[in-house]
């Protein structure tokens, strides 16, 4: 048993003495050699290793300046190989438009019928409402090259 003399003779030990240190493995950023844990040099933050697509265990670890950049770079490919937004609102405007010509050819069909009981009470459309039409469609024109405009503005890096 110990006494209260002998506790206090007893040499002081440094705690850290006695808990083991382990060795951690230092990982690298595959693009810039940065290490893991450690301040980035040109940024100032701690780097934190990230696989750059899908993660497996293949996938290289990159630090976080790496990973945005190539990310960045997928997205400007994928934006080159994107079709062009007036080239498809084209195509889509001449299917529309054929739709609507065969539609009419048919409405002439359909109403060739025998004669109605009793003459209508309404007046005809006239040409009014395709005048309407052609005006919308002008404004709806106006308002994707406006947006286009402002997009390309807005995208500049």
């Amino acid at each position: 048993m110990k006494t209260q003399a002998s506790v206090l003779v007893e040499p002081a030990v440094d705690i850290n003495e006695r808990i083991p240190i382990r060795e951690v493995e230092t990982r690298v950023c595959a693009h810039c050699g940065v290490k893991e844990r450690e301040l980035h040099p040109m940024r100032g933050f701690m780097v934190v290793l990230q696989p750059i697509g899908n993660a497996t265990a293949e996938s290289p670890q990159v630090c976080q300046i790496c990973r945005l950049d190539h990310l960045k770079k997928e997205a400007l490919l994928m934006k080159k190989h994107k079709k062009p937004f007036m080239k498809t609102l084209k195509q889509y405007l001449g299917k529309a438009l054929g739709i609507v010509v065969i539609l009419q050819a048919l409405s002439g069909m359909v109403m060739a019928q025998p004669g109605l009981p009793n003459a209508p009470a309404v007046a005809p459309i006239d040409g009014g409402l395709g005048l309407l039409a052609a005006a919308g469609g002008t404004y709806a024109l106006k308002k994707l090259r406006d947006r286009k405009k402002n997009d390309a503005e807005n995208n500049t890096f």
